[in-house]
């Protein structure tokens, strides 16, 4: 399985919200949401996981959040200005508001 960086386009714009939306509506990736937050608030677990399913959880873990508790449209997330890392800083933040 290929993954890719934060900052790789599409036609559409940047890939993390096209494939944080194909997870969404998959219903979610293959990391629990526990799992993947426990990955993600301690680096020293990244190494140990298997990265693209770390990838896959961020993207999916923006997008649900953008889409829940922004209510945002996928046309409007992919039109947006947006930096991943600042919107996985928010959704960490506020995790247990949308989840």
């Amino acid at each position: 399985m290929a993954y890719f960086d934060k900052n790789s386009l599409s036609n559409f714009g940047l890939l993390w919200k096209e494939e944080g939306y194909a997870e969404y509506i998959a219903d979610g990736p293959a990391l629990t949401l526990d799992e993947g937050l426990k990955i993600l608030q301690d680096s020293s677990l990244v190494e140990k996981s298997y990265v693209p399913h770390v990838e896959y959880f961020k993207y999916w873990l923006a997008v649900s959040y953008l889409i829940f508790t922004k209510h945002m449209t996928f046309k409007e997330i992919l039109d947006a200005n947006l930096k991943l890392d600042n919107v996985l800083q928010e959704a960490i933040r506020n995790t247990k508001k949308f989840c």
